[in-house]
């Protein structure tokens, strides 16, 4: 059986057990009231009174089907939220990872120039002391 069955059947249930529950003892005791019009207002109140809770009955029976019917929208949702949490803890990752190698690339790319400075100085040197041994004779 499954869930929606048996949720059908505890609503059927529970409205059998209302249905009965108003039938039981309808008569309003001699006790209570001796007079015809207090043994009529009573009976009006008990009327009304039924009429209420099979109102309330109907209206939880409607919130409960309006929830049914929700329910597997509930569930996409919390499932894109979770989806939506998990890409943005990924972005997160993602982002201090950039970070880092455009730190890493700027960190490399002030050595390359630093060597490529040094390599260009040493080059110079070295033009300049083999000019200087030896000399052009044109």
């Amino acid at each position: 059986m499954d869930v929606d069955t048996a949720e059908e059947q505890m609503m059927d249930l529970q409205f059998v057990l209302l249905v009965s529950s108003t039938l039981e003892n309808t008569e309003v005791s001699k006790v209570s009231c001796s007079s015809q019009s207090c043994v009529d207002i009573i009976a009006k109140y008990r009327e009304h009174n039924d009429r209420l809770v099979k109102e309330i009955f109907y209206l939880e029976n409607d919130v409960y089907n309006s929830k049914k019917k929700l329910r597997p929208l509930q569930e996409k949702l919390e499932a894109k939220a979770s989806d939506s949490d998990k890409l943005q803890e990924e972005y997160t990752i993602k982002s201090y990872h950039l970070k880092f190698a455009n730190e890493e690339n700027a960190e490399l790319t002030a050595e390359l120039d630093a060597l490529k400075a040094k390599y260009n100085d040493v080059d110079f040197s070295i033009k300049n002391s083999m000019h200087q041994v030896l000399p052009l004779n044109l």
